[in-house]
């Protein structure tokens, strides 16, 4: 629950087109508005290099505990180095499980989509 409440509290409600360095000191009217994000899981609109055209929509993987009980694990190898090397074996083999639940959650909620994309439909993961 308090991952939900987090997330929404950061979304935008509408995401700002920035056409410039400064886009709040360049423009006097309103700046358009980007559509066709989803606001009920994390996205991100991904651009073209030099042209910052819209290409695709990055999905985000919702919050996940992983990645700091991998941290916890590099600090029992990083610490437990300076006292006995079995520290370190003990460390990476928790990590081991630490990168398999990490992986085994990330892989759940992958799912296909499909996006009306000009006059063609693409499926997207």
């Amino acid at each position: 629950m308090g991952g939900s409440i987090a997330a929404a509290a950061v979304q935008l409600r509408s995401h700002p087109d920035v056409t410039s360095r400064h886009p709040l000191w360049d423009t006097a009217v309103d700046l358009p508005v980007l559509t066709g994000l989803r606001a009920d899981r994390r996205e991100v609109l991904m651009t073209t290099l030099f042209d910052a055209r819209p290409e695709s929509r990055h999905y985000h993987p919702p919050d996940s505990i992983w990645p700091l009980y991998l941290a916890g694990c590099m600090g029992v190898v990083f610490i437990g180095s300076i006292f006995s090397p079995y520290f370190v074996l003990g460390g990476l083999g928790l990590s081991l499980i630490g990168l398999a639940g990490w992986g085994w959650t990330g892989a759940q909620s992958a799912t296909r989509e499909r996006v009306l994309a000009g006059d063609s439909i693409v499926e997207t993961a």
